[in-house]
């Protein structure tokens, strides 16, 4: 490759990095399309993952806010006589629940020794 042909490939390069408009990844990345999405309303989809849950011998209960949540949580911890926070992904609707702050979660991976 000639050396123009390398300056002119870089040029190029250059000028689409610094475009603004929304022909650039990151604009494409915000408006990425929704990917598959089950079948079926609100109540079945509930009913099909529950029904997932319970195949693979998870439990699961029924939360009616965000005070529940935190209750329910402290009471499985609880009845396992785990104690400190559970382990749990960086998610605003987790963050902003009413934890006290002995159980408030801790944002980290967990592993396979993992209590909670």
């Amino acid at each position: 490759m000639a050396e123009s042909d390398r300056e002119a490939i870089l040029a190029r390069v250059r000028r689409a990095a610094r475009q603004s408009d929304d022909t650039g990844a990151a604009s494409r990345l915000r408006e990425r399309p929704v990917g598959p999405q089950p079948a079926g309303a609100g109540g079945a989809r509930l009913q099909a993952f529950t029904n997932r849950l319970e195949a693979a011998a998870a439990t699961w209960t029924h939360a009616a806010d965000g005070r529940a949540v935190v209750e329910t949580v402290a009471s499985y911890l609880n009845e396992r006589g785990i104690s400190g926070p559970p382990i749990a992904a960086d998610h605003p609707a987790l963050q902003a629940l009413p934890w006290p702050d002995a159980q408030r979660p801790v944002v980290e991976t967990a592993r396979g020794d993992t209590p909670a």
